[in-house]
């Protein structure tokens, strides 16, 4: 069972009316040789079906789509296979937001309605702002996900669920889920987004999910990665079960992708041999790290292998062993020196003296110079540094970096800065272990 695997081609991005200053002088070249990669595959491991999740378009306008749907039918002809093929889930960037259908203002906060919004009953209500990408998957001959309400089937071409079958004669389910559905909504952060638990839940009901035994691998699309979602869906908060965990334990493979970040495609294996791949861009620009992926399901077992192409001069299978960024010079972390425990610091003038408690001091000693400092002490108001080959070899006591932010921390440090402009430039520093005995000296200290 092979698959193809794309994700975030941003048709449209490259549009001079957007005045993105990106580099795009490859944009149709990479395209380009990305089908030849395809069409050059040996039979076997050409692509029986493709996925798509999400970003086809940048700004969900007609003329963009209209781009990539000329792109879609060529790859879709170099692999002879019809829109029936093909399968999508909904972008944040697929949408046009000049469409705002919702009849309400959400929040991050409103869970409860939220999950209303997302059941099956209501998610027609953001289906205006998806004119542009209904008519593009239409136009393109896709087959529409089917999902149950009230005891009839319903069609869509963002949710619901459709079982494709290959020709060695086992069948897969994919499952669609529009984690954008609020993004029309301002005070909806990209980074919180939901993927409808209301619609899992339906799913299960009905048995689709987990699919049953005439159904040998279930694959979920959705757009938003995990890190992508928001906290209710990761994890369970006030007896509401998580919902990404939830669609976990039901599917054998989670597609996603919004991850240009990723670089490469990023598989993450889970237990019970279920899976997570992130896709990555399969187009950003001339100079992102452009990806995408072929996958092959066993016909055997339900296990799935995958083999990620990134752009690099050329469409090639990505070397895991090889990292893009080489080290020019590896260098030495310094090694540890000796460690002194429940150090006092005395800055002292006949009868005059200041006390700086010290958890610890370490203390390096070379052939030329000695050093010493309170790094380690990290919750210490006092900073300690010493090298005794400097010019002007004073120890030298200033602000932690950590509390010069706080009032506490520069109340406390003015009274060392009193303390040393009192008794003027004859001083000495003495630093006492906790046997009170004298561990170092010196004439001289200094605030920075």
């Amino acid at each position: 069972m092979n698959i193809l695997h794309l994700s975030d081609i941003h048709f449209g991005r490259n549009y001079p009316c957007y005045n993105i200053k990106d580099n795009f002088a490859k944009h149709d070249l990479i395209l380009e040789e990305l089908i030849e990669v395809i069409e050059q595959l040996d039979d076997n491991l050409k692509p029986e079906h493709i996925v798509f999740t999400g970003d086809i378009v940048w700004h969900g306008k007609p003329a963009e789509y209209n781009e990539a749907l000329v792109w879609f039918k060529k790859l879709l002809s170099v692999c002879n296979l019809t829109g029936k093929d093909i399968s999508f889930c909904v972008g944040n960037h697929d949408v046009d937001l000049s469409y705002n259908c919702l009849d309400k203002e959400y929040t991050d906060d409103m869970t409860t309605e939220i999950d209303d919004l997302y059941k099956y009953d209501n998610v027609y209500k953001a289906e205006p702002s998806l004119i542009a990408y209904n008519k593009f998957c239409y136009d393109l001959g896709v087959e529409p996900y089917t999902y149950p309400l009230k005891g009839k089937r319903m069609y869509s071409y963002s949710v619901g669920f459709k079982d494709v079958n290959f020709s060695c004669g086992k069948t897969l389910r994919i499952v669609s889920l529009n984690t954008s559905l609020l993004m029309s909504q301002k005070h909806i952060s990209v980074d919180k987004m939901w993927l409808g638990q209301e619609q899992i839940k339906s799913l299960m009901e009905y048995g689709i999910l987990p699919a049953r035994d005439e159904v040998w691998y279930t694959v979920a699309l959705f757009h938003h990665s995990d890190r992508f979602l928001h906290p209710n869906e990761i994890s369970t908060y006030d007896n509401r079960f998580a919902t990404f965990p939830m669609l976990l334990n039901c599917a054998n493979l989670l597609l996603c992708g919004h991850t240009e970040s990723a670089e490469r495609p990023r598989l993450n294996k889970q237990p019970g041999g279920r899976a997570i791949l992130f896709g990555g861009a399969t187009y950003y620009s001339d100079d992102h790290i452009n990806a995408f992926s072929m996958l092959y399901v066993s016909e055997t077992k339900k296990t799935m292998g995958f083999i990620p192409y990134v752009y690099e001069n050329g469409w090639q299978d990505y070397d895991f062993e090889h990292p893009r960024w080489k080290l020019k010079k590896q260098k030495d972390l310094p090694q540890t020196g000796d460690i002194y425990e429940d150090i006092t610091i005395v800055c002292s003038i006949d009868h005059e003296r200041f006390e700086i408690k010290s958890k610890y001091l370490e203390v390096t000693k070379n052939c030329d110079s000695i050093g010493l400092d309170n790094h380690k002490d990290i919750l210490n108001t006092y900073r300690i540094d010493f090298i005794s080959d400097e010019e002007n070899p004073a120890v030298k006591i200033g602000i932690s970096k950590r509390r010069a932010q706080s009032v506490y921390g520069n109340l406390e440090y003015k009274k060392f800065l009193e303390f040393s402009r009192k008794i003027g430039n004859k001083k000495s520093i003495d630093f006492i272990n906790s046997n009170q005995e004298v561990i170092f000296s010196s004439t001289d200290f200094c605030g920075e």
